[in-house]
């Protein structure tokens, strides 16, 4: 504890110093010069108002958005338990994510099998084939079934993978073969059941939450997952370190996240946006007011959904599949946004530094380093506990392009370390430490903004109809760039040794670059306003 303090701490005071450099940055940039888009301008009843875009905008140029008021008060004790129990699939997936690290040894010897060899990587990357078959059929469930339905489905999978794994693991001496066979399909059921919750979750919480709170509450996704990463870290740790335990035991507590979400889920309400959508009016009302509070209008929030609604059965992209998505012009920037978003978090180079943070750490001279695995990981969830409340006070657009920023610096910064350690440079243990603190400054800024407002995105760019099928999309794409860089990294720095991050930097500054031209700011406004503002912004780029 003592050797990891004073590097966290240094690592913090930078972190600061990047994001407010980056605060800076983005304060220096030319204005948009849209103008607020009042909802009161858009109509409700059976008027589409995607009908006519240039009528639209020039509403929205000569009407002011009346000031939305935020108080305290709307975050009640329901609606923080319907997200707490939520987020338990976010919760798995962080687990899965991190579950393998620590007993990585101890799996492979019981089932002689090498950590180098195919069978070790499929036992890893199968994860991803199920997250991506999960991501794919989570759009059929949300719209038919409802939002706490794929939830459901999600603790199922999930639960019935921790089983399987458990008994994978108490097998595994008396029966390798078998209990290999039963550990790749147990993966491959994990994936599917953490590709339904990076669905359902972020949807059914950006459903769930008032507008002057959906950032913060967005953004307890990224920080479940980073809570099930580290979970799973230290629980591997202490049972190597403190038991004899089997791994199975440690794989098997998905199951118990997973029951203990179903015995919950039945005391949550289901989204009142999507109830409204299917016509459920009375039940949409009873959802809404038991999340609110007292004092909360409900009548004006249920018109508002209503409206939406009613908008969203006029457009032709209330169909669901990926060519009619496609086909609708007005959607066609939003998906451009989310897939962007996608490929930009996952190839940044975040995976890389936690898929082979241990060797890394090993490289720089740690005496223990998954003691350096846990401090990233550490350092990781602090990142995105700071960063939560700072949603709704800087708002989605400025936390994200700071985050890249910083993960831009730290990546060069990275790289000029790397550089000097390999000419041989006289002072090793200043870069040794230099390097440890710039995959920490990588970590922090990841988490400030291009950890959890992708997930949150979809959320609020999509417009009602076409919500459920375009997130699975962005969610499929997610999965396909996780396995992707994967399994392609360890070839790339083989190949580009010290320069191995230069590739990650070109897409963030990419990223950075599309993000200050395209990406509207989201906080505080209706599904309305961001999609007027959409059309504002594509008409001006014609």
């Amino acid at each position: 504890v003592a050797y990891c303090w004073r590097p966290t701490c240094i690592s913090m005071q930078l972190s600061v110093l990047i994001i407010f450099c980056g605060y800076a940055a983005v304060c220096a940039l030319p204005k948009r010069n849209l103008q607020s888009i009042s909802f009161s301008s858009i109509g409700t009843g059976s008027s589409n108002w995607a009908r006519n875009r240039a009528e639209l905008i020039a509403s929205a140029k000569t009407n002011k958005s009346p000031a939305r008021t935020k108080s305290p008060a709307e975050i009640t004790v329901k609606l923080t338990f319907a997200a707490l129990i939520a987020c338990q699939g976010a919760l798995q997936h962080g687990f899965a994510t991190g579950g393998l690290n620590c007993p990585q040894i101890s799996i492979c010897k019981d089932l002689g099998i090498s950590p180098s060899s195919i069978y070790w990587s499929s036992i890893v990357s199968i994860w991803c084939v199920g997250g991506l078959l999960g991501a794919k059929a989570s759009s059929g469930i949300a719209d038919a079934r409802g939002r706490r339905a794929l939830l459901s489905v999600s603790g199922v999978v999930c639960a019935i993978s921790g089983a399987l794994q458990f008994l994978a693991g108490i097998r595994a001496t008396s029966h390798p073969i078998a209990s290999f066979w039963l550990l790749l399909g147990a993966r491959l059921i994990s994936g599917a059941g953490c590709g339904a919750a990076t669905v359902g979750v972020p949807l059914y919480l950006g459903e769930l939450a008032p507008v002057s709170v959906r950032g913060t509450f967005g953004s307890l996704n990224q920080l479940a997952i980073c809570t099930g990463i580290l979970g799973a870290q230290l629980c591997g740790a202490s049972m190597q370190a403190f038991t004899s335990l089997s791994w199975g035991y440690l794989l098997g507590l998905p199951a118990v996240i997973g029951l203990l979400q179903l015995a919950a889920l039945p005391f949550v309400p289901e989204s009142p946006r999507w109830l409204m959508a299917k016509g459920f009016d009375a039940q949409a009302e009873a959802s809404l007011r038991l999340l609110r509070p007292a004092t909360h209008n409900v009548v004006a929030e249920l018109a508002e959904l209503k409206a939406d609604a009613l908008a969203a059965k006029a457009q032709p992209s209330a169909s669901t599949t990926m060519v009619s998505l496609l086909a609708d012009k007005s959607l066609r920037l939003p998906l451009l946004i989310a897939a962007v978003m996608t490929i930009g978090q996952q190839w940044s180079g975040i995976n890389a530094v936690f898929f082979y943070s241990t060797s890394f750490f090993a490289a720089a001279g740690l005496a223990n380093p998954v003691l350096g695995s846990l401090l990233a990981s550490a350092v990781n969830l602090a990142a995105i506990i700071v960063a939560t409340p700072l949603m709704e006070v800087f708002g989605r657009k400025r936390l994200l392009l700071s985050g890249v920023g910083g993960m831009l610096f730290s990546a060069l910064a990275l790289t000029v370390v790397l550089m000097l350690k390999a000419v041989g440079a006289s002072f090793v243990a200043l870069l040794d430490t230099a390097s440890i603190l710039c995959v920490l400054l990588f970590v922090t800024a990841f988490e400030i903004g291009p950890g959890p407002i992708p997930w949150q995105i979809g959320g609020e760019i999509f417009p009602e109809g076409p919500r459920a099928a375009a997130m699975a999309a962005a969610a499929s794409l997610n999965w396909l760039c996780n396995a992707a860089i994967g399994l392609s990294f360890p070839a790339m720095s083989q190949r580009l040794g010290v320069f191995s991050f230069l590739p990650f930097c070109g897409v963030l500054t990419f990223w950075l670059r599309f993000t200050s031209r395209y990406v509207p700011e989201t906080k505080g406004k209706s599904l309305a306003q961001i999609q007027l503002e959409f059309a504002a912004i594509s008409d001006a780029r014609q």
